[in-house]
């Protein structure tokens, strides 16, 4: 990045014993003096002695933050309004020219009160924490507001190595060796070199005179600072319909620098700059073309509520959604809606109010939009509150609209699709920075979706149309809320603390009755043992529910208030829309599943422990009297199931804002797992239990495929199967034996079962 240094001030080197000076050149401000400053320095001074609130005090913070070694002070901006608006009306249109002068006043005040003690003097960072008023979007910023402070809030894509820039510059004559310093402007990236020698550039004729450009840079003897790039990304939820996320790229320095991390959603408290930009109008750079930057004064934690915390205060720390601070109002509303009768069907039914029936997958879905609770375990390890719900069935199911409904409604979301995804870019990517010389700079890691959602939830559509690898690559991401990355030197552990929510078809399209669940689920059972719920969702001839499916869908596309889009409406206005009697609207849903996120932490209690334990137990039990020691689903029951119940009642309690789970909790929450996943265990345990005829007549037809197949090759599946119905053989017995054969690795499937090759021996 190179700052555009000619915009607000400039350097002039002097005459006088090689002194130099700066000059200062205000924009639309010539009244202002050097008595103004002064007047101004010592508002900023008064502010940190003497303004207080109840829960701060700047002098003290200061003091706090020096003897930690930490050289920033923190300053809201809304206190600085308080004090003096006036002042706070100066540091917001020009802060390049006030910020300087406010950490003057600071370093004064520390050194006046004798804050640093034996440590050396340093300068102390003015870092301003903007929470007056809505933040800008990056579509919003303008040449309008070029030089004056903003805040943007977007999602951390992209953070550079910790550079080294010059604040004080030491240049040395190389013809005399004479010295001079060089102070660097906060908006320049590299000193300007006075033409001439200072100290001989009138030497007469008796003297040697100095050559012309003579001054090279001491880096030995300069003074620097770190300084960080990150590249912001727009809020998923502001972009609109049809158009890409834009970038703003960010310079922060000091005691910003390696406090965010890829995936976090911040918002930036940053002076609207520009630099040159690499645009060649033939064969030439494009002198008047410039290119938006944000020099960041402040950082802060994003919040889904609008209220907000710096990252000093929530660096390496795990706050879902940030600090939540609530007025009366608002907390009364909420508990007023906790305090409603039969809330979980009222919050399902308005999830997506335009989709018919699915009760109990939107019932999931509520719970998975609220979650569990995140536990620390004494021995470092951690147990995710986060639910994973896969929904797999006929298409035509309204399984995306589900997933968009979701989407919506989650305080933090990200919505994809499993064939447009690959590895990286669901869990991070990296790249390599291109160096100015040309040649190629470092490496730097991208966040994927995974890490984008943190903190929230990710919709994958088409979860079947996935490749292998790219499935295999989230199972860390689903069960330990972290993605570890070991590429290219460069070696780390993301968070991904995220709920997924995905929506698959069977391997033939549509569910066959005749088939057995393991042979319609294309999946391993490494990454569907991760999901907590397991819905099958069919559509079966039923003329008296296509009776109501009809009537229902006839009156939505005949009512007057259906498709908001074409109103003209927004998503927020969308989402602000009344919603319907005795329902929750959208807007007030996200609200509230933000506010018992963050500020609800639920337990079970002895009575609720105990029914998941017999569950648990009886559960186990009646899989193993009907699997007589054969593994023969890809569903099995383990403790993560155990675990997936804990947090389905969890998440029952907190949506009605209780942090005690009952036992009716626990019942609800056996119920869904019951509708879902234990059905389907025990349908695919029923049609692979065999009697001991079909067993003996299994054992003859595995010999028979053995035969029929020769050791590595490979042959039409449809043929081996015409083959042997020629034989005399049921298909469906076939089909049974060709599935046994191939978990025991006598024979693979290869393109979605087309064909079958044998890989080894019925012996082996």
């Amino acid at each position: 990045m190179e700052p555009d240094e000619g915009r607000v001030m400039f350097s002039k080197s002097g005459k006088d014993g090689g002194a130099h000076r700066t000059m200062t050149v205000e924009l639309g401000d010539e009244g202002e003096t050097a008595t103004k400053t002064l007047e101004v320095q010592n508002i900023f001074r008064d502010f940190i002695l003497y303004y207080k609130t109840t829960t701060h005090l700047y002098l003290e913070a200061l003091r706090d933050c020096i003897h930690l070694r930490k050289y920033f002070l923190e300053v809201k901006f809304s206190d600085l309004s308080i004090f003096k608006a006036s002042c706070s009306e100066l540091l917001k249109k020009d802060p390049l020219r006030w910020l300087p002068v406010f950490e003057t006043a600071a370093k004064n005040v520390a050194i006046e009160n004798h804050m640093f003690g034996s440590l050396d003097c340093q300068d102390i960072q003015v870092q301003i924490i903007w929470v007056t008023k809505r933040p800008y979007d990056i579509r919003q910023i303008r040449c309008l507001d070029m030089g004056q402070l903003c805040a943007v809030p977007g999602i951390v894509v992209k953070c550079s190595d910790v550079k080294q820039k010059v604040t004080k510059a030491v240049l040395q004559c190389s013809s005399c060796k004479d010295e001079i310093k060089q102070d660097v402007p906060t908006n320049a990236s590299y000193p300007q070199m006075p033409t001439s020698c200072v100290a001989n550039s009138n030497a007469g004729a008796g003297g040697d005179k100095c050559r012309p450009n003579p001054y090279i840079i001491r880096p030995d003897k300069s003074q620097y600072v770190n300084v960080q790039y990150i590249k912001l990304q727009e809020l998923p939820e502001d972009v609109p319909t049809g158009e890409l996320p834009r970038h703003i790229e960010v310079q922060v320095e000091r005691g910003l620098v390696s406090m965010v991390n890829p995936g976090q959603r911040i918002i930036v408290v940053g002076i609207n700059s520009i630099f040159r930009d690499s645009v060649k109008d033939k064969g030439r750079k494009a002198v008047g073309i410039r290119r938006r930057y944000l020099k960041g004064v402040g950082l802060m934690v994003a919040s889904p509520t609008g209220q907000h915390a710096s990252v000093n205060t929530n660096h390496s720390t795990v706050k879902p959604g940030g600090v939540m601070l609530w007025n009366a109002k608002q907390e009364k509303e909420f508990k007023e809606l906790a305090k409603t009768k039969d809330l979980h069907k009222i919050l399902a039914d308005s999830l997506a109010p335009s989709i018919y029936g699915h009760d109990d997958i939107k019932k999931a879905c509520v719970c998975q939009l609220f979650g569990g609770t995140r536990k620390q375990l004494a021995d470092g390890g951690k147990l995710r509150g986060d639910m994973n719900v896969l929904l797999i069935g006929d298409p035509s199911t309204a399984k995306s609209q589900l997933l968009k409904a979701v989407y919506q409604v989650s305080p933090i979301g990200v919505y994809t699709s499993g064939k447009g995804s690959s590895a990286a870019g669901l869990t991070a990517a990296v790249g390599r920075e291109a160096s100015s010389n040309g040649r190629a700079g470092g490496f730097y890691l991208e966040g994927g979706s995974m890490v984008l959602a943190d903190g929230g939830i990710v919709c994958i559509d088409e979860f079947d149309k996935m490749r292998e690898q790219d499935t295999v690559a989230i199972h860390e991401a689903m069960e330990q809320q972290t993605i570890s990355v070991a590429k290219a030197g460069l070696s780390t552990v993301l968070n991904s603390r995220t709920s997924v929510l995905a929506a698959a078809n069977p391997t033939m399209g549509c569910y066959d009755p005749s088939k057995t669940n393991e042979e319609q689920m294309n999946f391993k059972a490494t990454i569907v043992s991760r999901f907590d719920l397991i819905f099958k969702v069919l559509d079966p001839p039923n003329p008296e529910k296509d009776r109501l499916i009809a009537t229902h869908v006839l009156g939505l596309h005949g009512g007057a208030t259906l498709d908001r889009n074409k109103t003209g409406l927004s998503r927020e206005d969308s989402m602000a829309a009344p919603a319907a009697a005795g329902l929750v609207s959208q807007a007030q849903l996200k609200s509230y599943i933000a506010y018992c996120r963050a500020n609800i932490i639920t337990k079970l209690d002895k009575d609720a422990e105990e029914h998941l334990k017999n569950f648990y137990v009886q559960t186990r039990r009646d899989a193993n009297d009907l699997q007589k020691g054969e593994e023969n689903s890809i569903i099995k029951i383990t403790v993560r199931q155990l675990e997936s119940l804990v947090r389905i009642t969890e998440s029952l309690a907190k949506l009605r804002c209780s942090t005690r789970a009952t036992k009716a909790d626990a019942e609800e929450a056996v119920r869904l797992y019951r509708v879902a996943t234990v059905d389907a265990i025990k349908s695919g345990l029923v049609e692979n239990a065999f009697t001991a005829m079909q067993e003996e007549e299994m054992i003859k037809l595995e010999q028979k495929i053995e035969s029929k197949l020769p050791l590595s090759s490979r042959v039409r599946t449809a043929t081996l199967v015409s083959v042997l119905i020629a034989q005399g053989n049921e298909e469906g017995l076939i089909e049974k034996a060709l599935n046994v054969m191939s978990r025991r690795g006598v024979i693979t499937y290869q393109s979605h079962k087309r064909y079958v090759t044998r890989t080894s021996s019925l012996a082996n």
